[in-house]
């Protein structure tokens, strides 16, 4: 008997407890998306660093009268100027994978506290995200 009261005083606690996630961006496609483009910028970064100094050692390593030697500098000024787009679309992704995580988690709570938790996300807004970036070429990644 005293087994029996136990087992619906532990029951009743642990269905009782109901906590928000702590972490709802977790579970939003746009921020996972802006996540993916952000590590895909990371790898944009560290490459064109690498190339930089693979082509600053060959042009250093280069005789100055050898005719490869233009085009190679032609290509190290190339290779600085997407350096320094991917560095910017980095921090313009980072800037609005912050401001997701705002969102997303104020739309979270004002639905955990109306018990929709599980309604939460705004499928208007994730395709009318997904149709805007599929319309804008200039956003993704080359």
């Amino acid at each position: 008997m005293r087994v029996f009261i136990r087992i619906i005083i532990l029951s009743i606690i642990f269905c009782a407890c109901r906590k928000p996630n702590p972490n709802p961006e977790l579970k939003d496609p746009i921020y996972k998306e802006l996540q993916e483009r952000m590590a895909g910028y990371k790898k944009d970064i560290d490459f064109t660093l690498k190339e930089k100094e693979r082509i600053e050692k060959y042009i250093s390593e280069t005789h100055p009268h050898d005719p490869t030697l233009q085009m190679k500098r032609k290509t190290l000024r190339m290779n600085d100027k997407n350096h320094e787009k991917a560095k910017q679309q980095y921090i313009y992704t980072q800037i609005a994978l912050e401001n997701r995580k705002k969102e997303v988690r104020i739309e979270y709570l004002e639905a955990f506290k109306q018990g929709k938790e599980e309604e939460w996300q705004n499928k208007n807004e994730i395709s009318a995200r997904k149709s805007r970036m599929q319309n804008n070429s200039f956003l993704e990644r080359e």
